[in-house]
């Protein structure tokens, strides 16, 4: 029968996935504890460096099913004792589902492991360990238990900075495949995963924006909340925290998911209100990354959502989600914005801006140094004139004069629906490619 030790602080170390502890330590720190003096390695020792994250014993062949990856297992060998066939089988499987290693009493029902044994685990660089006679079952538990009492707090903000490092890479330049499984793994992330990344921007109770930096108190706040859930955080360089959450579906237009980005929205409002802080925050979240490979998309998704809820002056109300907790924004609600950015590839993207954008740009002249200003903020005005030089404090003549300049620059008759429907892709186009621009 295979047993298992339950640690008192398991919640703070499970994973996403799997209930398997994560901030743990090697065998080799194992082996340094005092019930485990005078154990030996016999076979494997290459392999000492594997991660210790859970602790079993096996009794029984049969319950070798039962086995964790990270497990360390030991045993009496009493089952196996005279079957060499089974020994082999016994560590092959052990090795497949990526135990942490093997300890055994040696000497009391089996004297040594044949060659082809120990070959297997040299190659395989899986620890065999011949354990200590002396001590019980309850001494090599305990000083596990006492070694992960003393370790994990340091465990713990080592794991939470390798999230912040592997987070940044993966927003700025996502490594190769191979590169980016072990830093996964490292980090306690499932590989294949889908999440989703959340700007956070702070902001005073009433609404208004924050300075460029966030209040350190803030800061702090939020890095608690994401530490206790164990979500990668970052902190990016004009005062916004980046966060990834973990998502059980690619699909956003599941009622499920938008459900649970919602109910995490309002889990991080919640925890600043119960703080008493003066601040709150608003947050946008990003499209939704099918693998770690799109994280980077879904961060430059969410920087769109910020930067149209900033610049759109006419945006309705926030909508305060399905199960209360409002929240500022989903990129996947910016119809036109999501249809333009997810069908208009970057190189196409900058021939229209090059062809219509830049000469309004570089045009010459102090009168015509606003032109894409005016456009701007005529498109802004629904068209019109009047509005434009209200919203511009300017003559409607001014604006009148200036919007027949654009149409000579840009070779266009805005009295055409698709003229007009063209320069305001184009426009919008612009606003995407100088968010993405921007400095992260």
């Amino acid at each position: 029968m295979l047993f298992w030790l339950v640690f008192l602080d398991l919640p703070c170390f499970l994973s996403w996935r799997r209930r398997v502890l994560i901030c743990a330590n090697t065998v080799r720190d194992l082996l340094k504890t005092q019930s485990f003096t005078g154990s030996k390695v016999i076979a494997g020792e290459k392999g000492l460096g594997r991660t210790v994250a859970l602790f079993g014993m096996l009794d029984a062949p049969d319950s070798i099913d039962l086995v964790k990856p990270d497990e360390f297992i030991i045993t009496t060998g009493f089952s196996i004792r005279e079957n060499h066939i089974l020994q082999l089988d016994i560590v092959r499987r052990l090795h497949e589902k990526k135990a942490a290693g093997l300890g055994i009493k040696m000497n009391r029902y089996i004297r040594e492991f044949s060659q082809d044994i120990l070959d297997f685990a040299n190659a395989c660089e899986f620890p065999i360990v011949s354990l200590p006679n002396s001590s019980t079952f309850y001494d090599l538990s305990s000083s596990i238990f006492f070694l992960k009492a003393n370790t994990s707090e340091k465990h713990a903000d080592a794991l939470a900075e390798e999230r912040t490092l592997f987070l940044r890479q993966l927003i700025t330049s996502p490594p190769s495949a191979e590169v980016m499984s072990v830093r996964a793994e490292r980090a306690g992330l499932d590989f294949s995963g889908c999440y989703a990344v959340l700007l956070v921007e702070s902001r005073t109770q009433d609404g208004a924006r924050a300075n460029r930096s966030m209040p350190p108190v803030l800061v702090k706040a939020l890095q608690r909340f994401a530490n206790r859930f164990s979500y990668p955080h970052h902190r990016i360089s004009n005062g916004l925290l980046c966060l990834l959450v973990p998502l059980t579906t690619d699909d956003f237009s599941s009622n499920a998911t938008r459900k649970h980005l919602c109910e995490i929205i309002a889990r991080i409002r919640k925890d600043l209100e119960e703080g008493r802080h003066e601040w709150t925050v608003s947050i946008f979240a990003g499209a939704v990354a099918g693998s770690l490979f799109d994280v980077m998309r879904s961060y430059q998704t969410a920087r769109i959502a910020r930067a149209v809820e900033n610049c759109d002056e006419q945006a309705d109300e926030k909508d305060s989600g399905d199960i209360g907790g409002s929240f500022d924004r989903f990129y996947a609600d910016l119809t036109v914005y999501c249809f333009l950015f997810n069908n208009i590839d970057a190189v196409t993207r900058a021939a229209y801006i090059d062809r219509y954008i830049s000469p309004l740009v570089n045009a010459k002249g102090r009168a015509d140094s606003d032109l894409l200003a005016t456009l701007t903020a005529f498109l802004r005005s629904n068209r019109s004139n009047r509005k434009c030089a209200r919203e511009m404090y300017l003559h409607e003549n001014t604006i009148i004069y200036r919007m027949k300049k654009i149409q000579k620059i840009c070779n266009l008759d805005f009295n055409k629906a698709d003229d007009l429907l063209l320069i305001e892709a184009v426009v919008k186009l612009y606003e995407i490619s100088q968010i993405l621009s921007d400095d992260a």
